[in-house]
């Protein structure tokens, strides 16, 4: 019932923040945790910059960005309070344009965790020059959970989304996209059930098409659809940990 919910919620909202606060405490064999705040990206030799080289794919540690496309650019951008570690993803001029970052391969299983990140897109999408905008956790459209936003779909808000063996649940977030906004983003998945937080505010829960037992990348990304002009979305972090 709705006073039970109301309990269960509050557990794990406080759950997140005791696990927040021992966060660097955590056995490493115990217990997957990882986290990166992006601050070593930068362009150029091994010197200057974790993420280095000339090609499309470029590591540091258990992350890995990618980029395709004509014109596709990383660029750090200034730290802002909270925030020390922003990076810019531009999708060049081609309607192919891909900017990604992502955790290597995570085995989920049916533990319970928790994967976060946060992003800023600068102009909105349109039908001229649309682009989609992901944080996902999982196997792409197989078996996954994700955020995701364009401007065609779901009024362009924030689309909730679970996929199990290709078969989807939706749920809209209620919260439309604006420019120039930070979106922190957290998934979790809590006794198989997934919820969606924006903010640290819960916006949907969603109990069919969970996806289990499956090797998954958790990773934030824009991606062109359409247009000749590239469009550019901030990415501040990413967290994965086990509950």
């Amino acid at each position: 019932d709705k006073d039970n919910l109301e309990v269960t919620f509050k557990k794990i909202n406080d759950n997140f923040v005791e696990l927040d606060g021992r966060f660097n405490d955590l056995d490493p064999l115990v217990k997957r945790r990882y986290f990166d705040d992006l601050q070593g990206f930068g362009a150029g030799s091994a010197v200057n910059s974790i993420f280095f080289g000339s090609g499309t794919l470029e590591f540091e540690g258990n992350v890995f960005v990618f980029r395709s496309g004509a014109g596709a650019t990383w660029a750090r951008t200034p730290a802002e309070v909270g925030r020390g570690g922003i990076i810019r993803g531009g999708t060049g001029t081609t309607s192919e344009g891909l900017n990604l970052i992502q955790f290597r391969s995570i085995w989920l299983g049916t533990e319970d965790f928790v994967s976060q990140t946060a992003v800023r897109i600068q102009n909105l999408s349109d039908a001229t020059n649309r682009f989609l905008v992901a944080f996902v956790n999982g196997n792409g459209t197989i078996d996954s959970m994700r955020f995701y936003y364009s401007d065609n779909t779901n009024s362009g808000k924030w689309q909730c989304q679970t996929y199990a063996s290709s078969v989807s649940t939706l749920v809209d977030s209620g919260v439309s996209v604006s420019a120039n906004t930070w979106y922190d983003l957290k998934l979790c998945r809590i006794g198989m059930v997934c919820y969606f937080y924006i903010n640290n505010v819960l916006v949907a829960t969603i109990s069919t098409n969970i996806p289990s037992g499956i090797e998954s990348f958790c990773g934030t990304s824009i991606v062109k659809i359409a247009g000749t002009t590239s469009r550019t979305c901030d990415f501040d972090y990413l967290k994965f940990f086990d509950l």
